[in-house]
């Protein structure tokens, strides 16, 4: 009986240092996809330390956006600084396993999304994940995991440039600079949402683009093509009331500037440098974007123009919005693949070269 009951405290010790475990994808150095190292045994966040305003998520979907990949080769560090090792991972649906004392909105139980954007706490690619109340909204059961796990980020940026859009009434046309990206696809279904069946939302992508855009609703432009010609051509001499740009760079603003009306507004959630992410973004770089932005709407004003930059997302005002636009069926998001867990590395390789048709997403839940 001793010798017995010797064996099942060992069975019992062996089982309480698995409890409190979880998987994770870890990044260890920054560089490379490989850096990032999946395990089966990293801590899971204690439910016994929410604070009072914060959520515990069992997360079902992450996602591989642009600012992921960036910074997991430590490009971004000026203003999103990490310490590794570490989680990483923004974006993220799933179901909210607990809630701190202050917390009403969502209850343990419910389908929520939302995000997790400070560089000094865990993020997204793990089986749990604490995130302060305001960055986590509701979902209704109709709405796909999936989808809300690759929306946040895209949907937000489109949001904060198409909010400076709100003078936008049925009727009135919309350019949209870079369509088929996962921001410009959101800012398509948005802006479709305000000039209605009556309204005009021009689009840029490539050709292969050409068939989601349209199915969108959009009025397709290939941008390979005769770009300008083509945009003409569809406004018949006319000038559209608006621009959203999601790509940057001053190609975009010139064309902004040829097919925008006076008084127009230009939201651009990409801003006066095209950059891609492959070098790191220090003080010159900020310097010569906030110069940019300046400069630019400067020279708007004497045109008779508006340029907005999207300088910041605002998820604990808007998450609540979008999540009722996915309801609504008024919004929605392209999935690119889909990856496990252990499979974040090729994930972020495949975000970060992959010729993309939508978002990239990681199912954390098995």
């Amino acid at each position: 009986n001793r010798q017995k009951t010797g064996k099942n405290r060992q069975k019992t010790g062996k089982n309480r240092q698995k409890t409190g475990k979880m998987r994770a994808s870890v990044l260890e150095s920054f560089g490379d996809p490989s850096n990032l190292k999946y395990k089966e045994d990293y801590p899971e966040p204690k439910e016994s330390e929410l604070k009072d305003d914060e959520v515990l998520v069992n997360v079902a979907y992450s996602a591989v956006a642009s600012g992921d990949w960036k910074a997991r080769m430590g490009n971004v560090q000026l203003v999103y600084k990490m310490n590794l090792p570490r989680v990483i991972g923004i974006d993220f649906s799933g179901t909210v396993a607990a809630v701190g004392k202050a917390v009403k909105h969502v209850a343990v139980g419910d389908n929520v999304f939302g995000t997790q954007d400070n560089p000094k706490e865990q993020g997204t690619l793990a089986e749990k994940v604490v995130v302060p109340s305001k960055f986590v909204a509701r979902l209704d059961p109709s709405v796909p995991l999936d989808q809300a796990g690759a929306i946040p980020t895209a949907a937000l940026a489109a949001d904060g440039g198409v909010q400076k859009l709100d003078y936008l009434k049925e009727g009135d046309k919309v350019l949209v600079i870079g369509g088929a990206g996962c921001v410009g696809a959101c800012a398509v279904q948005m802006c479709l949402n305000r000039v209605g069946k009556a309204g005009l939302v021009i689009a840029t992508g490539g050709s292969r683009n050409k068939e989601y855009l349209e199915s969108l609703g959009a009025t397709f432009v290939d941008y390979a093509g005769d770009e300008r010609g083509e945009i003409e051509r569809i406004l018949g001499g006319s000038k559209v009331d608006a621009v959203f740009d999601s790509v940057g760079g001053s190609e975009s603003y010139q064309l902004a500037r040829t097919f925008m009306r006076k008084g127009g507004m230009c939201a651009s959630a990409g801003g006066p440098i095209r950059n891609g992410g492959t070098t790191k973004v220090g003080g010159g770089t900020i310097l010569k974007l906030f110069g940019g932005v300046m400069g630019w709407k400067l020279r708007s004003l004497f045109g008779g123009l508006k340029y907005h930059m999207v300088m910041g997302l605002s998820p604990e005002t808007r998450l609540g919005v979008i999540a009722d636009m996915m309801k609504g069926k008024k919004l929605e998001m392209r999935i690119d693949r889909e990856f496990p867990l252990h499979e974040a590395d090729k994930a972020h390789d495949r975000a970060q070269h992959g010729k993309l048709m939508g978002r990239v997403v990681v199912k954390v839940a098995k």
